[in-house]
């Protein structure tokens, strides 16, 4: 439950940015691939914030992935009726898939941890 709640903040947070930024993700006189970098360096760091200690289950990755999708045909000003499939939207926004980054986080986070313990390991062996 607290989990759900958390998601749920991030997913509402990460809205608020995107809708703060509509000038330039909606407007369609600026290129894409600009888009994309202010959504991979403003928007989607809010969505995953803290994201590294989440025990995430299929259901919130299904959630944050649902939230992007939404953001990137908003991007593109496209409607779920136009019926352009994920593959295509991925390939004309260009942005980071959300679950790629939670696991790049995720993997840095680790790194970071082992090597704290690593230290400290020394650390009780040397004194």
């Amino acid at each position: 439950m607290q989990m759900d709640k958390e998601l749920q903040r991030q997913v509402n947070n990460s809205w608020a940015c995107y809708w703060s930024l509509k000038q330039i993700v909606k407007s369609k006189d600026i290129p894409m691939l600009t888009k994309s970098k202010v959504y991979n360096m403003c928007i989607l760091p809010i969505l995953t914030y803290r994201c590294q200690t989440w025990g995430l289950t299929k259901a919130h990755q299904q959630k944050l992935k649902i939230c992007q999708h939404r953001m990137e045909r908003s991007m593109l000003n496209i409607k779920l009726k136009d019926k352009w499939s994920l593959r295509k939207i991925k390939k004309a926004t260009g942005v980071m898939h959300v679950t790629r980054k939670i696991q790049r986080l995720k993997e840095r986070w680790n790194g970071h941890v082992v090597s704290s313990l690593k230290e400290k390991w020394t650390k009780e062996i040397i004194s």
